[in-house]
This record gives structure tokens, sequence and C-alpha cells, in this order.
């Protein structure tokens, strides 16, 4: 379970140092405007601003301030948290930094609610801190939220380029990494997925075929037709003539 289970944010004085000590939960200690060192397992360590140490369970650690500031930190039991203790820079972003900061004033509230959302922001924490074991991001992940945005918008225009860009990736690194996981290039298959659902809708003969182009994303009947007719070897208005059981595969 993630939850809470202390939170504290205070100011260090040059030259002032913490006992070497041990808690029997998580602890993360984000360091906003102070410079150091600390013993983690007994490994040395030094800090600055915008770093944070990560603190397992029942490891002793301690801490001394070179140089005086600001620093929150945070107990709390989380579920498969699985990076090891030190210290650590934030992203570009500053994700943890501002984790840690929701948390420490979501705490603070008086809601009803701030519990829960406590609990859902340590989970959130702990995702972030799992990721920086794995620094490379998983790339296939974009290209699957792209191949699900083309299933869900085949009917409209899309721009590649800047699907690519919302992705994380240049055009040409998205063109290439997309064909290699799929098979087929992201225009051949948003074409492919086109004709397939044109052909679903010629069998149910409830639209004609200028109906069917538009409703499929073509520009025109004439570009649903030359297309159908390449892929499938029939026009569509031929195909929507030949009886069910003898459909053309």
């Amino acid at each position: 379970m993630n939850h809470l289970c202390f939170y504290y944010s205070t100011d260090r004085k040059k030259d002032e140092s913490i006992n070497i000590h041990t808690h029997s939960c998580w602890e993360i200690v984000y360091y906003k405007s102070c410079a150091g060192k600390t013993d983690i397992g007994g490994i040395e360590y030094h800090f600055r601003e915008n770093t944070f140490a990560i603190l397992p369970p029942q490891v002793p650690h301690n801490e001394t301030h070179f140089q005086g500031g600001h620093l929150t930190f945070i107990g709390f039991e989380a579920e498969n948290l699985k990076i090891a203790g030190g210290i650590f820079n934030d992203d570009p972003y500053q994700n943890i930094k501002h984790l840690v900061s929701r948390i420490h004033t979501e705490a603070k509230n008086k809601f009803s609610d701030s519990k829960q959302m406590v609990d859902i922001l340590i989970r959130e924490l702990t995702v972030y801190l799992n990721r920086l074991q794995s620094p490379n991001p998983v790339q296939t992940n974009g290209l699957r939220y792209a191949k699900r945005f083309i299933d869900e918008n085949y009917s409209w225009k899309i721009n590649f380029i800047d699907l690519a860009k919302s992705c994380g990736y240049t055009f040409d690194s998205f063109r290439y990494s997309f064909k290699k996981e799929y098979g087929v290039s992201p225009k051949s298959y948003l074409i492919d997925l086109r004709l397939e659902k044109a052909k679903t809708l010629l069998e149910s003969n409830e639209q004609n075929c200028t109906q069917i182009a538009y409703t499929c994303g073509f520009s025109n009947a004439a570009q649903f037709s030359t297309m159908f007719r390449l892929k499938y070897g029939i026009t569509p208005k031929d195909f929507a003539r030949i009886p069910k059981e003898t459909e053309v595969t």
C-alpha cells in the first residue's frame, strides 16, 4: 500500500549535522537550497541544490551541511519501489521537486479527501523514482499511443509530423520506428485501416460509395475507388454487388 508516514520541511544551518539514524519506512529528502554530504548505508554521497536522497527502510544515514538552506523530507510506504538508496539529480522538469511539494501541501490540507489524494501522489512518486532505474524511455509506448490515435481518428486528416512530435519523435525516427514495430509505415497503416473500415461498410450496404469514402477519411470517391481497387483488385461498387458468401479477400 502507498501511503504517507510523516512529512517535515525546515531550514538547516551551515555546519549543522544530523546524527546517524534509521526509519522503518522509505524516506525522500529533497534539498531545495542546501549543500553537504551524507552517509547512506556506509557509502558517502554529496548533495546540492535540487538533488534528493532516497533512504530505504532500516538503512542507517546521517547528514552534514556545508551550506545552509531549505529541505523537505517525507516518510512513506510504497508498493514495488525498486530504487536503491543514494543521492539523485532531479529530472529537467523537476518532477520530483514538484511532487514532494504537492505531497507536503496536500498533507497539510484539512479536506476530507486529502489522505486519498496524498496516497495517489505517493503512488505517482514511486513511478518517477522507479523510472530513475531505467532512464531510457520505452519507445514502443509512444508508438502504441500513436497507433491508438490513428485507430480512433482514421476518418480525419492526420498530420503525421505533429503526431510524431506529440509522441516525442522526429518525423523520420517516428516513421522508421513505426514500420519496424508494426510492419508498415504510419501512412500505409492509416490507408489500410480506412480501406478495411470501408470494406466493412460496403458489406452492410447501408451507405453508397461516395458516403463511405468521406466517412472513412478519403478525399473523394475517385481516390477511394482507386485505392480500393489497388488493394483488393476490384472497385468498391463491384465489391458491394458480390454476394456475402463469395466475398473477395
